[in-house]
């Protein structure tokens, strides 16, 4: 069968549709004659099937056909983080071994070619590895839960997972989709493959969350019928269009991902985004990326407020084990774990290739969740993250939740801290506008009301900033640190 990329760069009809929209459009016709001469000019260099090649490029033509260059020569593509701090950018490349660097100069290796605000220079691979035949890409971990390490997708992977979102979100040549997580991200990676897979049309936009009065003119100018992002995200967009008093008609599918999704929100998006239709996503870079997906249709049952991510996508198989294997039953809490057509081939770690974390086809997450009575999927949280106390597992995204929309409180980061009676005890990390003081008693209430004891906060502490990802989402590494790093004297 072919490939997504064979796919792509076979297109003969349609050539003058665009592949880039926005206020520097580009037709297919220029993103595939791109690409094409990418892939020559990798070739006259000396690149190779199986060749890694770094991308240090900001999302946009360049960055998109680079990655069909590579997808259709049978190079590995090894996205990195255009603001990628130079220690972060060279682990990346000595991880994967790569040949090839695209990105901003300044390296001061061999230049093969330049392209004026990027360049094509050697990588000088260290030949420690060679990835498993197929390979189209290696993806790294964001890094939240440990040193980042290298996820192999094959072309077979990446191909499935791209053919079943965009079956399930209907995608065709009238789509016209924001991008603004680059390829780095497994999200983006998907997100931009599946446009052009289908043949629609890609805004990218780059300025991310940090321009939301800007994305949401782009989305209304440029008739933009579908955005994926994090439930923060959607609650910026839905602030800024209340405060603009405008609707975002042109939407017809809002993709959550990232963060617990609650049906407030959803309701909420709907009345700004009156056409579109909210699914909710799980998934991660194991699996290219995308494990289930639900649509938020008609009033959907939340039994603790967190809404379900629904069933796996069509080549994806999930289950809900308990620590001895064995699965756990409806509505009990264990590890969340993955078979299927769009699971990675393995990690490379320290330029060395390890499998040992697929074992018979099945893949554990480390990411906990239950299979409701429905046979839908919930998903809670990292494993390692997960509080225990007094034995019972204790989800900081189910707590930050049900301590949502207090008077006075901006933003909430749950973690757990060790206690000499109960093991481990919640501890809820609060940005607020005035006192602390002021606003405990809400926090309290609240958590009353919504959660089980166990479940409770013990301790309360202001904080200027909860640490979040580029796109919202809760650094949970970075958010334990910074509670290792607290005075109990500050605690309420």
């Amino acid at each position: 069968m072919n490939t997504i990329f064979d796919d792509i760069l076979g297109r003969t009809d349609g050539l003058d549709a665009e592949a880039v929209c926005g206020s520097d459009p580009a037709s297919y016709r220029t993103l595939l004659d791109r690409a094409a001469e990418l892939a020559a000019t990798l070739r006259k260099a000396g690149a190779k099937k199986g060749d890694r090649v770094g991308a240090m490029l900001a999302i946009g033509l360049d960055n998109f056909a680079l990655a069909l260059a590579c997808g259709g020569a049978g190079f590995v593509l090894v996205p990195i983080h255009p603001r990628a701090r130079p220690a972060d950018r060279d682990h990346v490349l000595s991880n994967a071994d790569c040949r090839f660097y695209a990105g901003p100069a300044g390296r001061g290796h061999n230049l093969i070619a330049d392209y004026g605000d990027w360049v094509i220079e050697s990588a000088r691979p260290g030949d420690r590895f060679d990835p498993p035949q197929g390979t189209a890409a290696i993806l790294h971990t964001s890094g939240t839960t440990g040193k980042p390490k290298g996820v192999l997708l094959t072309h077979e992977a990446v191909s499935a997972n791209v053919r079943a979102v965009s079956a399930y979100l209907g995608l065709n040549r009238d789509s016209r989709t924001v991008v603004f997580m680059p390829p780095h991200y497994s999200s983006g990676f998907n997100q931009i493959l599946s446009a052009l897979w289908s043949g629609g049309a890609i805004l990218p936009w780059g300025a991310g969350m940090f321009d939301v009065p800007g994305l949401i003119e782009a989305i209304r100018q440029y008739r933009i019928g579908r955005i994926s992002g994090n439930p923060m995200l959607f609650t910026r967009i839905a602030e800024v269009a209340e405060e603009l008093g405008v609707t975002l008609d042109p939407l017809e599918v809002v993709q959550s991902t990232g963060q617990a999704l609650t049906m407030d929100l959803v309701e909420r998006l709907r009345r700004n985004c009156p056409n579109a239709r909210v699914v909710g996503i799980y998934g991660f870079t194991e699996n290219s990326p995308r494990v289930s997906y639900r649509w938020m249709d008609g009033q959907v049952h939340a039994p603790d407020g967190i809404l379900p991510v629904g069933r796996a996508i069509e080549g994806t198989t999930v289950r809900v084990v308990r620590p001895d294997g064995a699965d756990a039953a409806p509505d009990e809490l264990g590890e969340i774990i993955v078979s299927g057509t769009s699971l990675m081939s393995g990690y490379v770690r320290d330029g060395v290739l390890d499998r040992r974390d697929v074992e018979n086809g099945w893949f554990k997450s480390g990411d906990t969740g239950f299979i409701d009575k429905a046979g839908e999927l919930h998903f809670r949280n990292r494993a390692d993250f997960v509080i225990i106390c007094n034995n019972e597992r204790v989800s900081p995204e189910e707590v930050e939740v049900a301590l949502g929309g207090v008077a006075g409180v901006l933003d909430v980061g749950v973690a757990g801290i060790e206690d000499a009676v109960h093991g481990h005890v919640p501890i809820a990390l609060v940005v607020c506008e005035g006192a602390l003081s002021d606003v405990v008693p809400g926090l309290r209430r609240q958590a009353s009301q919504r959660l089980m004891r166990t479940k409770h906060p013990r301790h309360y502490v202001k904080v200027e900033a909860i640490p979040r990802s580029d796109f919202g989402k809760i650094d949970r590494a970075s958010l334990a640190r910074l509670v290792d790093r607290l005075d109990p004297a500050e605690f309420s």
